[in-house]
């Protein structure tokens, strides 16, 4: 990947500032700016055929993070259901994990989550993106009025190809150890909720030929309607989960 845009050292001062799911969701979601900026934002994933790999995602934090922490996304059970579980990790504790989500700031494209998903690891690696798509992308971000609350994202998951046709990824927030989980759930519920992430995928349409789509990935269920916060009781990050892929923090990390 493109070391010097990418692969900077996470900040957690940028991540604390972040604005909640909810305040960040209510300013993209005025007028039609988000549907702008999405189009926008297809016609430069396709044009450089990134489509498959990155998406966009919905910058917002549910917890503060500490100096000595990275939050780290892991598939672990919970409660006898498997779930993807965001939480604080030591930076002493090496991972086979790779950001996720950037957001931009005067140095470059500046992590925010990272992941230790099997397929979102193969997507952070397998080969360099091009320069030109990150600067546009970045110039995107600078010219649309939403533009600081989305960032570039891997949006696709291992984990999200075992739903049901008819379910998808729901985020819900546990306050008691600072943790955001993932679990698969009905479209019923999903649909009433924030969405957090989008794709773009092309379909084969018989008049057409060819159409472009932008797609929800993931949600996340608001405060607001007390379904926000879920309890769980996921073991210590020794514990979870990692998948044995080999990397660590200090593989991928600028310390510059």
């Amino acid at each position: 990947m493109t070391q010097v845009q990418l692969n900077r050292k996470f900040d957690p001062s940028i991540y604390n500032s972040l604005s909640s799911v909810e305040e960040a969701n209510n300013a993209v979601m005025a007028g039609d700016r988000i549907q702008d900026f999405l189009t926008d934002a297809s016609e430069l994933f396709f044009t450089h055929g990134m489509e498959e790999r990155l998406g966009i995602g919905l910058l917002h934090r549910h917890f503060q993070c500490d100096d000595v922490e990275h939050m780290v996304e892991y598939q672990v059970n919970v409660d006898g259901e498997e779930a993807l579980v965001t939480k604080p990790v030591s930076i002493t504790d090496l991972e086979p994990a790779v950001p996720t989500i950037w957001s931009n700031s005067s140095t470059g494209f500046q992590p925010l989550e990272y992941s230790t998903d099997p397929l979102a690891v193969r997507l952070f690696w397998e080969n360099e993106i091009p320069e030109d798509f990150l600067t546009k992308f970045s110039s995107l971000k600078t010219s649309s009025p939403i533009g600081e609350h989305l960032g570039l994202a891997i949006v696709h998951r291992e984990f999200y190809k075992h739903a049901p046709a008819d379910a998808m990824p729901l985020e819900y927030s546990n306050p008691s150890d600072r943790s955001s989980i993932v679990l698969i759930r009905d479209r019923a519920i999903w649909n009433e909720a924030i969405v957090t992430a989008w794709g773009f995928r092309r379909s084969i349409d018989p008049v057409l030929k060819c159409v472009d789509i932008q797609e929800c990935l993931k949600r996340c269920h608001p405060a607001t309607d007390n379904k926000h916060t879920i309890t769980h009781r996921p073991g210590p990050p020794e514990h979870l989960i990692s998948g044995g892929l080999g990397k660590s923090f200090a593989d991928f990390r600028d310390d510059n």
